[in-house]
């Protein structure tokens, strides 16, 4: 992407971003409150934007100093209104589906607020985009980006001139009584306290405790949390804590389930840009933490089910397979060819239904994302693909120039042998020529696996990815959830397939990947 001019007037915004310690960590914090993986501080203008800085999960490559056409942005759009703008699923809104900037930067959920200085003047936006939909269209959400919005511009105010540093400090007492998070300001090494928010009082059971420093009130808190204070006090680094146990609100009521925070401590900074104080805030992820807590039962929930469907459910399969092979032996040239087609027939039917547990258990594990990541070169992974097919010697798969990405080889695996499994099933010929093909994209790479046999009707290309649907006949092996197991593999990872009509009138089946695979918590 193109990069500022060092000389263009926006220069000196950019840098003076740049030189606030905190701006990193709100928009870690922005990421972790919204579950938005890229977050962004931009200077706006009608003519240019500018990226001032980036917190970036995602792999989007936009760095601080790079440039976008304004016109084609939604932060055009927060400009134009001053106004937040939010967005749970850009390809389904009625009103942003064909708007440029999700398609360009592959984006579904995005949230923008704006950002005013002390006098009014207009800045840009702080913004968080994700490749998912998320909820992100919610006034606790904007709220809580707002907040951060008007931390950067406190940031930015307090960092130049005298009179500015005046009207920061008057907004940062106005915002901090009236945000939805626990806030507390410190003042001095001995870290007294200078304000709390009612959200913070109601935390410590509404103590009076403006004017005393934290030690005195809160004595018996684990010393860990002072001396976080005390090192971002002396250091003037901010500082970040996820998903913390709160001691102060199970003291008030130890009988009430525990409550859990993600907290942030930055220094604050007075007229001559020496630090003064530490301004703290925590958001409660008490549902975040349960519901993942939640998804860790459910995972070992899983891992029994299969275990017991790979034992129990399969063992009597086994079984009757046995049994019919056995009665055939028995009968011996006795039997009729009646008898043993339906023996033949119940030895088939046991192993489709083996087959079916099989997949059944691929599906639901297809959702696990706990899987090792590693660097994947993709082409020898499809050379081990291609290996492992039973491909007919008629068949050709010709695979292109392929890159190399992190992320996890045993899901990226799964979908390769499904596509190319599927291209040799339903091609409906015995010599079908399939291609494998890679194309770059922002921050992800479009893979496509193409074959030259009859197609998919266009009435039907929405039903083969569902469950146990399939257009050709259930035989042996074929147990219509391959392409099902294909979309929530790589859906679950943020991306999209799709299919149409390729360059030689077959099937063209293509995903999304991302560059770099976010690693999973589990």
């Amino acid at each position: 992407m193109p990069q500022l001019n060092p000389s263009d007037p926006l220069a000196k915004d950019v840098e003076a971003v740049a030189r606030l310690a905190v701006v990193p960590t709100l928009l870690r914090v922005v990421a972790e409150s919204t579950g938005l993986r890229f977050t962004a501080v931009a200077r706006v203008t009608r003519e240019q934007w500018v990226a001032c800085a980036v917190h970036d999960e995602l792999g989007l490559g936009l760095a601080p100093g790079d440039t976008l056409d304004v016109a084609t942005t939604l932060c055009a759009q927060v400009r134009d209104l001053r106004a937040p703008i939010a967005i749970d699923h850009a390809s389904a809104d009625p009103v942003y589906c064909g708007h440029p900037s999700p398609r360009r930067l592959g984006f579904e959920s995005y949230v923008a607020v704006p950002i005013f200085l002390s006098d009014g003047a207009w800045f840009g936006t702080i913004f968080g985009l994700d490749t998912e939909p998320k909820a992100v269209d919610r006034p606790p959400v904007i709220a809580q980006v707002q907040l951060h919005a008007e931390l950067v511009a406190c940031a930015l105010d307090l960092g130049g001139r005298e009179s500015l540093a005046r009207a920061g400090q008057r907004r940062l007492e106005s915002f901090v009584k009236g945000a939805p998070l626990a806030i507390a300001v410190f003042r001095g090494p001995d870290l007294v306290y200078d304000m709390v928010n009612d959200s913070y009082a109601e935390l410590i059971g509404h103590r009076e405790v403006v004017g005393r420093a934290g030690r005195e009130v809160f004595p018996d808190l684990r010393h860990a949390i002072w001396d976080e204070l005390d090192r971002v006090y002396a250091t003037g680094e901010p500082r970040y804590a996820p998903a913390t146990p709160s001691e102060a609100a199970a003291r008030q009521n130890p009988a009430a389930p525990t409550r859990y925070f993600d907290w942030v401590a930055q220094p604050t900074r007075g007229a001559d840009g020496a630090i003064d104080g530490v301004i703290f805030f925590a958001t409660d992820v008490t549902d975040k933490v349960e519901a993942h807590r939640a998804l860790e039962r459910r995972n070992r929930e899983l891992d029994g089910f299969a275990a017991i469907a790979s034992h129990d459910l399969k063992t009597p399969l086994r079984g009757i397979m046995h049994l019919a092979q056995w009665v055939r032996e028995d009968l011996g040239d006795a039997v009729s060819a009646e008898v043993a087609g339906h023996l033949e027939q119940m030895r088939e039917r046991a192993a489709q239904m083996s087959a079916l547990i099989d997949g059944l258990l691929e599906y639901a594990r297809a959702g696990d994302v706990r899987e090792t990541l590693a660097d994947i070169d993709v082409g020898a992974l499809l050379g081990e693909v291609v290996a492992l097919l039973p491909i007919p010697a008629e068949a050709r798969v010709e695979v292109g120039p392929m890159p190399t990405l992190h992320g996890s080889p045993v899901a990226l695996q799964q979908v390769f042998h499904n596509l190319v499994g599927n291209a040799l099933v339903h091609a409906g010929r015995p010599d079908p020529t399939i291609a494998v093909t890679a194309e770059e994209d922002a921050g992800a790479w479009i893979f496509a696996v193409e074959d030259d046999g009859r197609g998919v009707p266009v009435e039907h290309r929405e039903r083969i990815w569902k469950l146990f649907e399939s257009l050709a006949a259930k035989e042996r092996g074929n147990t219509g959830l391959g392409l099902a197991i294909v979309r929530k593999v790589v859906e679950v990872r943020g991306g999209r397939v799709s299919v149409e009509t390729g360059a030689r009138g077959g099937a063209r089946f293509a995903f999304s990947w991302p560059k770099r695979e976010p690693r999973s918590e589990g």
